[in-house]
């Protein structure tokens, strides 16, 4: 009873045009925001609305006008709160859904743009937020949303002849990405020691 009432809740939701969501958004936020308790609050926390979802866009937008607000964000699988200052930090990260960026993969995709390459190929286990700033191109490398690289995890075969095969000259991760569990996926026991036909970007 319960997953059917999802359904049908789901079903009526995706039928709604754009207009509409916008629409039925607008007054909800206009609810929450004459509440007493939203005016008295100096932090809130929103989710970031993705696809027919009621759109939050807005909300975060006009609260970051007088209130902290915090958003959350996908950390080792582990859902973390997350404070920002300005709409614009968020970016697509897994599933396309919007979400902070972090400083070090910011500052890092502003050096790719200065040093390296207008023609450097680059490969990442975190493509989405390091693809959205960069110039340059960036291949997905855990296979979510890049079927070459899933197909070639999934035959068990290294990462690195799938790199070779696409002319990746650079792997653009932390650390602890590219040492720890990935490294199964590359096939190579220490990929920041070993010499690699790529050069590696450590994003600390």
């Amino acid at each position: 009873m319960k997953n059917q009432l999802k359904e049908s809740v789901i079903k009526r939701r995706n039928s709604l045009s754009e207009n509409e969501i916008l629409e039925k958004s607008k007054k909800i936020q206009d609810k929450l925001f004459n509440l007493e308790q939203y005016k008295k609050l100096k932090t809130i926390m929103f989710f970031v609305s993705f696809n027919n979802e009621v759109n939050t866009h807005n909300m975060i937008r006009n609260a970051l006008k007088n209130k902290t607000v915090i958003v959350p964000k996908i950390e080792h699988h582990e859902i973390e709160p997350s404070v920002i200052i300005d709409f614009d930090n968020l970016v697509p990260a897994k599933f396309g859904i919007l979400e902070p960026i972090e400083t070090m993969k910011y500052e890092a995709t502003q050096w790719m743009n200065e040093n390296l390459p207008a023609d450097a190929r680059i490969a990442s286990f975190n493509s989405g937020q390091i693809g959205y700033y960069t110039k340059r191109f960036v291949m997905n490398a855990d296979g979510r949303v890049n079927n070459a690289a899933y197909e070639t995890m999934k035959a068990n075969i290294p990462l690195w002849k799938l790199f070779k095969e696409k002319n990746i000259q650079y792997i653009a991760d932390g650390e602890s990405v590219i040492a720890d569990g990935r490294i199964i996926w590359l096939g190579v026991k220490d990929p920041l020691k070993q010499d690699l036909l790529c050069s590696i970007i450590r994003i600390n």
